[in-house]
């Protein structure tokens, strides 16, 4: 960086430009003002100029000189060939920092802050510090400290970034190939790299990821927006955290923890206090996390590919299983988490448990197929670890205990409904069919295994595994403690979630052996009990199809889906 010269700062006064001291405005060697790129601009304590030179897409397409127009710069940094025009201030104030380091409280939203923001967080680091919070203690220390020197005086604007028509941007820290168009303000924010920030938006405290969008009035505060993430039309959001490709508009979130693909898009809907992913909130979902008594200090879990049923609502806590589908107002705090797969319907306060039903439904078919197709984040390595494997381990444990309860279940009944307990009931035909519905969940995870002709070959320890869902990665929950507890900083963290994913792979060997054994009620896994495993599997899928066939056909019979579009569907279904 060099001084500007007599001649320069000369034609800088000419094109309208104003500093309280030309001497504290310094620029890259390549800076020139021949092409008088830089106009009406007031330079207030130190600024830093790039080099503009290029011609850059700005709003709506169109393309333009870059440089700064009209604009107020004070203690900030503008990189090469960046796009400013209209904008009120970009300033850094003195000791100020970003959201690095910010610490917030989720889940618990009147419980002490359990999660410290930082540029890479990922959800699997989210979920070890909310789950081990109090034990994290040193590890989120050394993260504030770091965002501490995050500005060091200087807001920093990367290059080809273009802010246009913008009211304010406050001790914020802009990635490159950013766009912030006609937003109101930025304050305290870090936006990475290629995240874009539109029409009316308020943002402040908070960091957005690469690619990124924050639109059409949004208000974001103290939250983390990941990769992919899209929050818009007027959604509110207060210290929540929303990773790999959440969607979000016309609602509110607050104390959320949303993790990978979780989805609400009306007006009505209400997340707080709950982690989810996989999430999909059906119009008017709402969810209470006090009962005037204590405070808001309750919360819950929905688990991956849970859903709620328009005008739900669930009071805190509670935990949905996996792939669950919620019906009306839930008031007595289910804890029903085996139960994967299955329908939660309340009504005149009681709630029925339909298990297994959802396996067996279009509904599922598509999203556990559409997943993997719907990550718009950039790369094939994001910060996020996903996996979609919706027969995994995980979801077999579960259901391998729940098919053995729903057994114990369909002794102890007399009538036609059983009490689950004093709110939760069950009825009889429902526990047949549930049973019906684990065993073809059980048979095609068995196998479909992909490593199932390796199974012989294992030491099996079912019984000494217990498998977590850490926010869209499989993990054994013994690892998960190891990892939380060891990790010294952020990188040491990523590191030992790669290794724990890739070991993980074997301790999953380990365990298919073990189920497999229990479940066929043999000592040992040999090339029969394979080949039969095998066999198995492709008739309960082939009557897996047929079934969810039948839902469609059940959908297309309420008379507004065309023939064309049933057959295509049909067709579809493999």
């Amino acid at each position: 960086m060099r001084n500007l010269t007599e001649t320069e700062i000369s034609a800088l006064e000419r094109n309208g430009c104003t500093a309280d001291d030309w001497g504290c405005v310094t620029v890259a060697d390549s800076f020139s003002t021949d092409d008088n790129r830089i106009r009406n601009v007031e330079f207030c304590g130190c600024v830093k100029l790039g080099c503009y030179d290029a011609i850059v897409e700005t709003d709506g397409g169109a393309r333009r000189k870059s440089g700064i127009y009209n604009a107020c710069l004070e203690n900030v940094s503008v990189g090469d060939n960046a796009y400013i025009r209209n904008v009120g201030l970009i300033r850094s104030q003195k000791s100020a920092r970003t959201a690095w380091g910010r610490r917030i409280a989720v889940l618990c939203e009147s419980g002490s802050d359990n999660v410290v923001l930082h540029p890479q967080l990922s959800a699997q680091e989210a979920a070890m510090m909310v789950q081990y919070s109090d034990r994290m203690q040193d590890y989120m220390d050394g993260i504030s400290a770091e965002g501490s020197r995050s500005l060091d005086g200087f807001a920093r604007i990367g290059n080809e970034t273009v802010i246009v028509n913008t009211q304010s941007v406050v001790n914020s820290n802009i990635g490159s190939n950013t766009k912030i168009i006609n937003a109101t303000r930025i304050e305290g924010c870090e936006i990475s790299d290629g995240a874009t920030v539109g029409d009316n938006v308020i943002c402040c405290n908070s960091i957005v990821c690469r690619s990124a969008s924050v639109q059409s009035g949004a208000t974001v505060e103290s939250c983390f927006v990941g990769e992919a993430v899209e929050i818009s039309s007027y959604f509110s959001a207060t210290n929540s955290l929303f990773f790999a490709n959440c969607i979000m508009s016309n609602g509110e979130a607050c104390a959320a923890f949303c993790g990978p693909f979780t989805v609400s898009h009306h007006r009505s809907s209400l997340l707080i206090g709950g982690m989810y992913s996989f999430y999909n909130a059906g119009s008017g979902t709402n969810y209470s996390n006090h009962a005037y008594k204590s405070g808001a200090v309750h919360y819950g879990f929905m688990r991956r590919g849970a859903k709620t049923a328009s005008g739900a609502h669930i009071l805190w806590p509670a935990e949905i299983p996996p792939f669950t589908m919620v019906m009306g107002k839930v008031e007595s705090h289910p804890k029903l988490a085996d139960f994967a797969f299955s329908y939660l319907i309340a009504d005149g306060g009681k709630l029925w448990l339909v298990p297994g039903v959802n396996f067996a439904t279009l509904g599922t078919y598509r999203d556990v197929s559409k997943w993997p197709k719907r990550d718009e984040r950039i790369g094939n390595e994001g910060i996020d670890q996903i996996e979609y494997d919706f027969l995994h381990p995980y979801i077999l444990q579960k259901v391998m205990r729940a098919s053995a309860i729903l057994k114990e279940w369909e002794s102890a009944c007399t009538g036609d409904v059983y009490a689950i307990d004093k709110k939760t009931y069950i009825r009889r035909s429902a526990i047949l069919k549930g049973i019906k519905y684990y065993d073809y969940v059980l048979k095609m995870g068995f196998g479909l295994y992909p490593n199932i002709d390796r199974l012989k070959d294992v030491c099996a320890a079912a019984d000494s595994v217990e498998w977590a869902d850490v926010q869209g990665l499989f993990l054994p929950s013994e690892r998960v403690e190891r990892i939380a507890l060891s990790a010294r900083n952020p990188q040491e963290m990523k590191k030992l979630v790669n290794q724990a994913k890739n070991d993980s792979i074997l301790v999953s060997d380990s365990w298919m052996a073990s189920a497999m054994m229990r479940f066929y009620n043999l000592t040992e896994i040999d090339g029969k009990t394979i080949e039969k495993a095998k066999r198995d599997a492709m008739e309960a899928r082939s009557e897996w199809i047929e079934l969810i066939k039948e839902d469609a056909k059940k959908e297309s019979a309420l008379g507004d889906i065309p023939a064309t579009a049933l057959n295509a569907t049909l067709a579809s279904i493999k």
